[in-house]
């Protein structure tokens, strides 16, 4: 059976599912914003729209939040994963990342924690994003907040464990006056921790037939970490005319120490300690221009530019001592020091049109890259490398009859070189999505579409580490982007009290780039090639439930997988389950939320991989201004297992147990003071979201 074929099959069996479910049915049209029907879940007013829903926070959920991360926590997301502890909101990495944005501006770490909750209208979660969004966007979620028109706002949040040392603090100060605003705002967090512990079980197969087996047990580690992020804005924003907002920014990222000693036996011998070592120094800064212009009550014309650069020092030691049963003739030593430098520049051009019955979207983003690493000691290279990324799409989002439909178009360009080596491609990336309301509270979804898959700069670099005695690692530059097609099909129920749905998800990777080892004498090594195919199925299932309105919430959900890869060389199959629950109690002052998952399993290539399961219970207690949390997570385990992976090559085969002490039974205290004075309040929007750049390229 083909691809086609069984893309056929899965969406026809999920077709035929039954459901005898009944619930109400209702529609609304929210400006420009085609939707289906709404619904009131866990008291927050839910609309659905072609390419996801527009949920309306209810009061309880906005009072008892003190913080973008804190809110999102409290509102039905299916698939999503948000820590309001740990300040991480992730879909499974498998499926691509989470764009966060506050009024269509990507938001950070910092944006989210002064984020005011209050001052949020509502939040886009956008599961099926058009063209005009990167390849690699499982969904994105924008939080639209009323632009203050005067007053001021000041906040101080932080957070500390009992324990081991993990700390963060934050700090902002907004000033309105008119349709000015002016903002500065200051992150920081620092960490040292020293309870991370991996045991490692490899078994290799020598060049001879024979084989060799090593044990690697982690006996001590410490990292410390320190970062420090500050951001400085402007926007004018005149209603019915433009809008303005520049920013610029940097972050600093410190790492003065990670360190690990690891036991080594080989074959039953022991053969000393293995010792690794690394410092890093990083200085990022980000400037961004945005500009909307409003031409008429339909049009709008967008453009923005955000200029990045990435200053990297990084320094790293590995070692092997003889010892036991052997001569210090097996020690070994392998250091480098890398001194990296990149530079992007990332535009877009916006145009919309609000016709009736649908809404045009038609534009071009840019990108372009330049990274230049230079590495020294036993790595010496000069690695250059350029990439760039130009597309044009269109779009058109309305609605036919009783479906509500998304179709988009893009052609895009992508460009790499490093060396002699040049990959410069063509691609069309067609995208649809079609909803239709099936009455009863009952809905009916299917998106497709088709998009390449480009790899990271650090997996195509040609530069070789030493990763311990028997292997290392290097990127590929031959590496070519992946095609990659998706289906995903969605029956929905909506009612009062429940909103559930069950969807079936397919994805088609042609041409992966997927990790692999091969054999160089008696050396592994580790790097990427492009594969014949990597397949992935799920069939999920995702329940919001109002216990008790107003009072007691609570989300569960489900999803059973299968993945198929197809490597040159082999083939491997793996089948999984996934599954979280958390419930959120509102008490008036206090607010109880508790949450728990069994991490996220899956494989690619020839690694697979089972997250660490997950718990946490906080609660919290407000009083004027000021917010008091206390949380405790990973409850009960006096030993956290924070990962567990496989590797299945027909060279090495290896079992890794990851072991964390510092996040075992962890318990911290989190505190949030806010204050505002004369806030007035008014809507801008903003149509292009700011793209700063994150990958420096450094081999590690």
């Amino acid at each position: 059976m083909n691809a086609m074929q069984r893309t056929s099959l899965f969406i026809i069996l999920l077709a035929l599912l039954p459901s005898h479910l009944a619930a109400q049915e209702g529609q609304e049209a929210l400006g420009d914003t085609i939707t289906l029907d709404e619904v009131v879940v866990q008291g927050s007013r839910v609309v659905s729209r072609v390419d996801g829903k527009t949920i309306y926070p209810s009061a309880e959920a906005i009072a008892s939040s003190v913080s973008g991360y804190s809110l999102l926590a409290k509102l039905p997301l299916p698939g999503i994963r948000v820590d309001e502890v740990g300040e991480s909101i992730t879909a499974p990495s498998v499926l691509g990342s989470v764009e966060i944005r506050i009024n269509d501006v990507p938001a950070t770490s910092a944006d989210l924690r002064s984020l005011e909750p209050q001052m949020v209208e509502n939040v886009q979660f956008i599961d099926r994003p058009g063209v005009r969004y990167g390849d690699d966007v499982a969904c994105v979620i924008n939080i639209i907040v009323r632009q203050p028109s005067s007053g001021y706002a000041l906040g101080l949040d932080g957070m500390g464990a009992v324990g081991p040392q993990i700390y963060w603090w934050n700090g902002y100060c907004k000033a309105n006056f008119g349709n000015n605003e002016f903002a500065i705002s200051y992150s920081g967090d620092y960490s040292d921790t020293d309870g991370s512990r991996t045991d490692e079980s490899a078994h290799y197969l020598m060049s001879d037939g024979s084989y060799t087996d090593v044990e690697r047990k982690r006996t001590s580690g410490r990292t410390i970490d320190k970062g420090h992020d500050l951001q400085l804005r402007y926007s004018l924003s005149v209603p019915e005319k433009h809008v303005l907002i520049a920013t610029i920014g940097g972050n600093f990222n410190r790492v003065p120490t990670r360190s690990k000693a690891s036991e080594v036996t080989e074959n039953g011998l022991a053969q000393g300690r293995e010792e690794s070592a690394s410092t890093s120094k990083s200085l990022s800064p980000v400037a961004d221009v945005y500009y909307m212009l409003k031409l008429n009550d339909r049009q709008t014309l967008s453009a923005n530019a955000t200029f990045t650069t990435i200053y990297t020092d990084y320094d790293s030691r590995l070692s092997g001592s003889g010892g036991g049963s052997v001569d210090d003739s097996n020690a070994y030593a392998f250091a480098y020091h890398a001194d990296g430098r990149s530079y992007s520049i990332n535009g877009e051009l916006l145009y919309e049109n609000r016709l009736k019955p649908f809404t045009l979207s038609a534009g071009v983003r840019y990108t372009q890259k330049y990274v230049a690493n230079d590495y020294s000691g036993d790595v010496a290279s000069a690695n250059r490398i350029r990439t760039s990324d130009q597309r044009v799409f269109a779009q058109l989002k309305g609605t036919l009859w009783r479906f509500s439909y998304m179709a988009g178009v893009g052609l895009v360009r992508q460009y790499n070189s490093q060396g002699g080596y040049v990959y410069n491609e063509l691609t069309f990336q067609p995208r649809a999505a079609v909803s239709l309301p099936l009455g009863h509270g009952m809905k009916l979804s299917y998106d497709f579409s088709i998009n390449p898959r480009r790899s990271v700069i650090q997996n195509v670099s040609d530069v070789m580490l030493k990763t311990n005695s028997m292997e290392y690692s290097c990127g590929n530059p031959n590496l070519e982007p992946a095609r990659r097609t998706e289906h995903t099909l969605t029956l929905s129920l909506e009612s009062s009290w429940l909103y559930t749905h069950l969807s079936g998800f397919a994805r088609f990777n042609s041409n992966p780039a997927l990790a692999y080892y091969y054999r160089d004498g008696d050396r592994f090594v580790s790097t990427w090639a492009n594969h014949k195919s990597c397949n992935m199925y799920i069939l999920q299932s995702f329940s919001s439930i109002e216990i008790i309105p107003k009072k007691l919430t609570a989300m569960v959900s489900g999803s059973f997988c299968r993945f198929e890869n197809n490597m040159n060389n082999a083939s491997y199959q793996y089948n999984c389950f996934n599954g979280q629950v958390a419930a959120n109690a509102y008490l008036g002052r206090f607010t109880i939320s508790a949450s728990a998952d069994n991490g996220w399993n899956f494989q690619e290539g020839e690694g697979r991989n089972h997250g660490g399961k997950s718990t946490l219970l906080a609660v919290s207690y407000r009083h004027a201004n000021l917010t008091v949390m206390a949380y405790w997570q990973q409850c009960f385990e006096k030993r956290y297992k924070s990962n567990e992976a496989d590797v299945m090559s027909p060279y090495v085969t290896k079992h890794i147990v990851g072991w964390s002490d510092d996040y075992a039974n962890l318990v911290g205290i989190k505190l949030t003071w806010r204050l505002s004075r004369g806030r007035a309040y008014s809507s801008p929007e903003r149509r292009i979201e700011q793209v700063s750049d994150t990958d420096s390229g450094i081999a590690k």
